[in-house]
């Protein structure tokens, strides 16, 4: 049965949610999603300008000093009002960039559940390429105007000319102008591409979320967790489903076998020497995680 909320009115707090972190393109939207079908759980899917509220010149590699006293209550408002629109009573939120800045994220939400989905990085940096490339992307421009809709929705007054030139962009693929950045933003992204290129910064991307994510999440104890996309089962789910105190482990069961499909190989898509490139800056990562 859904909770409901008196009119107008939005829950004082957010109760233990569960934030789904990982790199881009590791699974984190599968899991999110499943746990999303739950009816007493409510999904935020990247609400990325939400997030940034307040240091929107920066980068996504924030700290807690950051999440100053009026930040802390925008992020938490923003996600309260997803809770209450779908009549729920606990949050699933799932942000790549949030592997970045989990301490951020623990100032603004202190009794939070992690759940680390990790993916090997060969595979998920090619998929990230894709992604820059645009490739496997819809071209839909009516799709495209949906989602930039969704966000000004999101965004306050303050940050809609702040991110007019990224809208610009996407709503122009093949215009002269510069193509948007893509991802979780590293500090100096923009130089960093011209320097070291797009393949160069998705490994990057995809080492600074592993290994800040890990990082953090030591310190965090029983509240966080880490999860293989490789070895996601139906036990592996029940595992998730305890760890967050969720209801109804049956639902997810019943959704997991539904709704899953193993990810192919994704980097077989990068030729001989791309794969060196991306090994010469992710191996000392993935041997730490046990990739052979």
């Amino acid at each position: 049965m859904r909770a409901t909320h008196a009119p107008g009115a939005l829950p004082e707090d957010l109760d233990r949610p569960v934030v789904v972190v990982g790199a881009p393109r590791c699974g984190t939207t599968f899991l999110a999603t499943l746990l999303g079908c739950h009816p007493d759980l409510a999904v935020a899917h990247e609400p990325r300008l939400t997030w940034r509220y307040g240091n929107d010149r920066k980068s996504d590699l924030l700290t807690a000093v950051d999440a100053r006293p009026e930040v802390r209550a925008h992020i938490r408002r923003n996600l309260a009002s997803f809770v209450h629109a779908q009549s729920s009573t606990r949050l699933v939120e799932k942000t790549p960039s949030n592997s970045l800045r989990l301490d951020f994220v623990d100032a603004v939400l202190p009794d939070a559940r992690y759940v680390h989905v990790i993916r090997d990085g060969r595979d998920a940096v090619a998929s990230i390429v894709q992604r820059w490339r645009g490739e496997g992307k819809t071209k839909d421009s009516a799709v495209e105007r949906h989602r930039l809709l969704a966000r000004a929705r999101e965004a306050s007054p303050r940050q809609w000319l702040l991110y007019a030139g990224e809208a610009v962009r996407r709503l122009l693929p093949e215009s002269r102008l510069a193509p948007p950045l893509w991802g979780p933003r590293l500090p100096g992204m923009a130089a960093l591409v011209n320097e070291i290129g797009v393949l160069g910064v998705a490994a990057l991307q995809w080492r600074t979320c592993i290994e800040r994510a890990r990082w953090f999440g030591r310190h965090f104890g029983s509240r966080y967790m880490e999860v293989r996309l490789e070895d996601l089962s139906a036990e592996v789910i029940a595992q998730v489903v305890t760890f967050a105190e969720l209801p109804d482990e049956a639902v997810f069961q019943h959704e997991f076998s539904a709704r899953f499909r193993p990810s192919g190989a994704s980097r077989h898509m990068l030729t001989a020497d791309e794969h060196d490139v991306v090994e010469a800056w992710i191996a000392t990562t993935q041997a730490s995680l046990g990739y052979q």
